[in-house]
């Protein structure tokens, strides 16, 4: 993410070119489908968003398994959970225009995987449980919180941008409910 931004800083700081929307891949961009995972609207936006990777990224790795296999699982559960918050903005803006980027879907589906897998849990967590309710609510929380200080202000100042929950809560919930089977079977 940080390279790719950097690479494309000559040409500003919004990779607006990589974003995501159902009006762009009607247009052909299918290579949107990944790289908008790797684009980001700004230094605020990669910098929060590389803190929250570096921050949820050495418990999900943990459990995913050291070696080749276990980046292998990474960089596996990264892509799905970025594509299941796609899945989620599109199935909720199937002929939407404004355009979606980031890393936030996946990065919320690592936050979704280490429900099932806290640290320091001895095991897979179950999924109904009260400490499930709990992330749930964390959830809801920080996209109100999220929205509150991202869209609001630029909304009153007369700019477009915002919090693309729909990206939030796919990749979340992807990560949340498949968690297992990206999990060795020995770490169970």
């Amino acid at each position: 993410m940080v390279t790719a931004f950097v690479l494309h800083l000559p040409r500003g700081t919004v990779m607006y070119e990589w974003a995501i929307s159902a009006q762009i891949l009607r247009a052909g961009y299918w290579q949107n489908v990944l790289l908008h995972m790797f684009a980001h609207a700004g230094f605020m936006h990669i910098a929060f968003n590389c803190l929250a990777l570096a921050s949820l990224s050495p418990h999900v790795a943990f459990r995913l398994g050291s070696g080749p296999g276990g980046w292998l699982r990474y960089i596996a559960l990264f892509i799905c959970c970025g594509l299941a918050g796609l899945a989620m903005f599109l199935a909720i803006h199937p002929n939407g225009t404004i355009p979606m980027l980031g890393a936030s879907g996946a990065i919320f589906g690592f936050a979704g995987f280490l429900v099932r897998y806290p640290p320091g849990a001895p095991g897979t967590m179950p999924l109904l449980t009260r400490e499930t309710g709990r992330a749930l609510a964390d959830f809801v929380k920080t996209n109100l919180f999220l929205i509150a200080i991202l869209t609001l202000p630029a909304l009153l100042a007369g700019q477009s941008g915002g919090v693309a929950w729909e990206g939030h809560l796919g990749g979340f919930l992807f990560g949340l409910l498949a968690a297992p089977a990206f999990v060795p079977r020995h770490a169970r």
